[in-house]
């Protein structure tokens, strides 16, 4: 008996059954290639904010031009000219108010353009207590750029320094040429590629295109599509401070090698710390407190505690030994803990024979003087005050600023790395 063959019906439902799955294959290879390639656009946008970010860390952890006008911590203006300037991609030379928003300076950090994966260059808000030219920039400064999570109601971050965004394709409303045209974020009439308004987006009431926020990580949708990273105090001021620490340990022993002896430190609550200038200076027979910024020079300690005259300055020391201009302009001194043992002070013994001598570092009982940093401060913490406790958490670097009792100091690990950090000099 022959097999039967399929009747003319049958081959039509067959065929109709493989063109489906061919669609389904073809539909499903499409969805896979689609989704592929919005992933490897994301991937473009969260690799050009990584590196926006590393770069402006490398810049503003090796700061330093030598003259004490630029210093570690202090991040660039951002640029606020149009691609077609030729000057676009260099960082201001001075930013405020609306100039604190702006294109990545991309030529200032030494680096190439990075754009997003709508080939849109990334933007960038400065918060002004980290600008070039402020009076005052240490571990005590904090960043004032609150960022909202996606949700628009959560505080993700309260003191960035340092905001990025990617802007994403232009939504409705978005203008993105080079005609002059009014700017929402300047209140003023300029070409529209330099409008953050034309870039940022808004999501529940937070905007992106402003000059101090608050700014928001927000939830795409057809008007909002930003891409937000930042940069808070505890990504590069442990670096900073680590600096410093090695700066004031290498001049410390370079002055005991040069003359012998450690200077006395400044007394904790020296009046003339307010002054720009003979703040916090070198007190007679004070053995820990402020680290001194003058040493013969004559501060405002108590009566009973005459300034160190005779003594030789920092200034006396080689020149290779020599701490930065930026570490008293910036008042680094004012949060450093000094303290020096008796016996390595002008006219000791050189000897740890009795109490007080030398002082104890990690059950080290030989070191001759100390620094210590603070770290960055907790919400608790206020730095303007003389009470170790807006300084330090650990109990044996809590002994008080004039008077040491048992000469023990402790590193911290609780908190790194923005805890205490103390740095044992030896000669």
């Amino acid at each position: 008996m022959k097999p039967s063959r399929p009747t003319e019906q049958g081959w039509i439902v067959l065929l109709a059954v493989l063109a489906m799955l061919a669609i389904t294959v073809a539909f499903l290879g499409a969805a896979a290639n689609n989704n592929s390639a919005k992933l490897e656009r994301k991937d473009i946008t969260a690799t050009a904010l990584a590196q926006a970010k590393a770069a402006l860390l490398a810049y503003t952890i090796s700061r330093d031009d030598g003259s004490g006008g630029a210093r570690p911590g202090e991040f660039p203006c951002p640029t606020t000219v149009g691609p077609e300037d030729t000057t676009y991609g260099t960082a201001n030379s001075n930013c405020a108010g609306v100039r604190l928003i702006g294109r990545l300076p991309w030529r200032t950090l030494g680096i190439a353009e990075l754009f997003d994966e709508a080939g849109e260059p990334l933007w960038y808000v400065l918060s002004p207590s980290f600008t070039g030219g402020i009076a005052v920039i240490n571990n005590s400064s904090k960043g004032q750029l609150v960022v909202y999570a996606s949700d628009g109601t959560t505080i993700q971050e309260n003191q960035a320094a340092v905001v990025i965004f990617s802007a994403g394709p232009p939504l409705q409303g978005q203008n993105r040429s080079a005609a002059a045209a009014a700017c929402a974020t300047t209140m003023t009439s300029i070409p529209a590629n330099q409008c953050a308004a034309n870039y940022g987006d808004i999501f529940s009431g937070k905007n992106n295109a402003t000059n101090s926020g608050p700014f928001v990580v927000g939830t795409k949708s057809n008007t909002f599509n930003d891409n937000l990273a930042y940069i808070t105090t505890s990504d590069f001021m442990p670096r900073v401070e680590e600096r410093v620490a090695k700066a004031v340990a290498t001049t410390v022993k370079g002055y005991y090698t040069k003359f012998g002896y450690y200077p006395y430190a400044a007394y904790y609550s020296d009046a003339s710390q307010s002054l720009r200038k003979n703040q916090a200076n070198c007190a007679a027979n004070t053995f820990s407190g402020r680290f001194p910024e003058d040493i013969s020079i004559s501060g405002s300690p108590p009566v009973s505690l005459p300034p160190c005259m005779g003594l030789k300055e920092w200034s006396d020391v080689d020149t290779a030994y020599q701490l930065p201009i930026w570490y008293f302009v910036n008042r680094w001194n004012l949060s450093t803990y000094y303290a020096v043992g008796k016996a390595f002070a002008p006219g000791g013994s050189k000897m740890c024979a009795a109490l007080g001598d030398c002082l104890t570092v990690d059950a080290d009982p030989s070191v001759q003087a100390l620094v210590m940093l603070p770290g960055i401060p907790l919400a608790s913490q206020n730095r303007v005050s003389n009470l170790l406790t807006d300084y330090f958490e650990v109990a044996e670097n809590l002994e008080g600023w004039p008077t040491l009792v048992n000469y023990i100091f402790k590193s911290d690990t609780t908190r790194l790395p923005t805890s205490d950090r103390v740095i044992a000099i030896k000669n």
